[in-house]
């Protein structure tokens, strides 16, 4: 599926998880390319056993994610941006800096100003 990145909406940091290790999970949001609704969905089967479009009340309301845990909160988030009412961290090219040319994306809930300089 051809996608374009909207935002991240959050970040979630663990210890001890998979196989005793630490880890970075990052929930984003994306959209279909060209503004379409759906789009066929191409299994690489190397990667993956099956992939499918899913309603995403069947795991916004799972009876495997326990209520007050951090995958509620993350599916939290994603019922909020569906509906308009959560844009997700936004993100600032913004000039690299220590003598460095070139820029570097900075994500964060700031907003952006004219002169690319976050703003709390």
């Amino acid at each position: 599926v051809r996608t374009e990145f909207v935002s991240v909406l959050g970040i979630r940091h663990g210890h001890n998880s998979s196989f005793g290790k630490s880890d970075l999970f990052f929930l984003c949001a994306l959209k279909i390319k060209d503004g379409a609704t759906t789009h066929p969905i191409s299994v690489q089967e190397a990667e993956l056993a099956a992939a499918e479009w899913r309603d995403p009340k069947d795991a916004f309301e799972s009876e495997h994610i326990e209520k007050g845990s951090h995958m509620d909160h993350m599916y939290s988030l994603c019922r909020a941006h569906a509906k308009g009412e959560y844009d997700g961290m936004g993100f600032q090219a913004l000039p690299a800096g220590f003598g460095r040319e070139g820029t570097v994306v900075t994500y964060s809930n700031a907003k952006s100003t004219e002169e690319g300089k976050a703003k709390a």
